[in-house]
C-alpha cells in the first residue's frame, strides 16, 4: 500500500529525438542546491519560519540529509551562496541553523545559500522521524524559528524549472550493443515561454538499452529494495537509488526504461517508496518524456 507524498514531475515520451545535447550536470548542481528560490511570501517581521523542501516547494516533505529551504525576515545580513567544491559549513555569512529533533538531540545543519529571507540547509543526519524545531541565528544577532515535520523517507524531485513542476531533472542514457554509450538530454530551453520544455527520447535501435537518470532529495534513507518508480502508470524497478556523487543532499535514482511507454505527451513520473507493513511516502514529480 502506498500513500501520496509530495510533488508532480513530467518524463518525456518515446518520439523521434531532435539532436540535443546533455546538460552540463555542474550548471545542473547550480540551480538544485545553490540559490534556488521558491516562491514564498513573507507577510510580517521575524514571522515564523516556512519550512519546505527545496526540490518541491512542499512542507513537511523532509528526511536526514534532505535538502531544505526556510523562508522569513532577518534571517542573514548579505546573500551568500556557499563556494563550489567546497566542503559545506554550519555557518555562511555569519548565519547558522540548528535542527532539534522529537527525540530532543541538537545538531547544526551545513549551509547551501543565506539571504535575508531565504537560507538552504540540509537536515542533519541522524535526525530522528517526527516534529523538528529548527532555529536560524543571523550574524546580526537576530533569531528566527519555525517546526517541520521530518520523515524517514521523504523523496521529492528536482525539476529543471526550480520549481517542483515541469520536466524531471535528469538525463537519459543509451547503451548501443557494442557497449558505447550516449547521454542524451531530455529537456529543452523555450525562451519564448521561459521554462523548460520536454525533449522525446528516440526509442533507438531494439538492442539499444536506455536509461533515465533524475535526481531528487531525501531518498537515501530508504531501503533501495522498496524503491520503486512509476512513469505514465507504469512501474519500473531501479537500479540504483543513492546519493548523487559529489553533490551533499542530491540523490538520484537511474532505472531502465521500457520500450512499452506511450509513443507521445508527456508523463507522470512518481516516486513509491513501500514496506511489508505501510509506505513511507510516494513523490510525483515532473517526468520526461519517452
Amino acid at each position: 500500500m502506498t500513500t501520496p507524498c509530495l510533488g508532480r514531475v513530467l518524463v518525456p515520451s518515446f518520439r523521434k529525438s531532435r539532436g540535443c545535447a546533455l546538460l552540463a550536470l555542474a550548471l545542473l548542481a547550480a540551480a538544485l542546491i545553490g540559490a534556488m528560490k521558491l516562491p514564498f511570501t513573507v507577510t510580517a517581521q521575524n514571522p515564523p519560519l516556512g519550512i519546505v523542501s527545496s526540490a518541491s516547494g512542499e512542507r513537511d516533505a523532509l528526511a536526514p540529509e534532505s535538502l531544505a529551504t526556510a523562508y522569513g525576515a532577518q534571517l542573514a545580513t548579505q546573500s551568500l551562496s556557499a563556494e563550489p567544491g567546497n566542503p559545506l559549513s554550519t555557518e555562511l555569512g555569519g548565519t547558522r541553523v540548528t535542527v532539534r529533533d522529537s527525540g530532543g538531540m541538537e545538531r547544526a545543519a551545513l549551509l547551501t545559500f543565506v539571504s535575508p529571507s531565504q537560507v538552504n540547509f540540509i537536515v542533519p543526519a541522524g535526525t530522528l522521524p517526527g516534529q523538528a524545531n529548527v532555529v536560524i541565528r543571523a550574524g546580526g544577532g537576530e533569531i528566527s524559528t519555525g517546526a517541520t515535520n521530518v520523515n524517514q523517507a521523504a523523496p521529492a524531485i528536482f525539476s529543471f524549472n526550480g520549481d517542483g513542476a515541469g520536466v524531471a531533472a535528469g538525463f537519459a542514457l543509451r547503451v548501443k550493443a557494442d557497449g558505447r554509450q550516449f547521454y542524451e538530454a531530455i529537456a529543452r530551453y523555450d525562451a519564448e515561454a521561459g521554462e523548460y520544455k520536454p525533449l522525446p527520447i528516440e526509442p533507438g535501435l531494439p538492442d539499444d538499452q536506455l536509461f533515465l537518470t533524475f535526481f531528487l532529495s531525501g531518498i537515501r534513507a530508504a531501503d533501495p529494495g522498496q524503491v520503486r518508480v512509476i512513469i505514465g502508470g507504469d512501474l519500473f524497478v531501479p537500479v540504483f537509488v543513492g546519493a548523487a556523487p559529489s553533490l551533499p543532499g542530491l540523490d538520484q535514482i537511474n532505472l531502465p526504461l521500457s520500450r512499452s511507454l506511450p509513443r507521445s505527451g508527456a508523463l507522470k513520473l512518481q516516486v513509491a517508496v513501500t514496506s511489508k507493513s505501510a509506505s513511507m511516502g510516494r513523490s510525483r514529480g515532473p517526468a520526461p518524456t519517452c
